[in-house]
């Protein structure tokens, strides 16, 4: 599969982080914070400016509380 921004894929996993970190309380700048990197790290993230590393989701997950395997389920076609 190739890499795609505008994927159904790459929105989903967006959305869905996006989702978890407002569900949380967190602003952009918080969660940033948290991950030692600035904001626009999380702000280009979000809008599919970057795309993020396998590592770098999974360490979102763990900061965002989220179960690996509901990602994946989120994620599927």
């Amino acid at each position: 599969m190739l890499r795609k921004r505008d994927s159904l894929q790459e929105e989903k996993l967006r959305s869905f982080l996006r989702m978890k970190r407002k569900k949380m309380g967190l602003s952009q700048v918080e969660l940033s914070e948290m991950c030692n990197l600035p904001q626009s790290f999380i702000s280009k993230y979000e809008t599919g400016e970057r795309y993020l590393t396998f590592l770098e989701v999974l360490y979102l997950c763990k900061l965002l509380n989220i179960n690996i395997f509901d990602l994946i389920k989120e994620l599927e076609p």
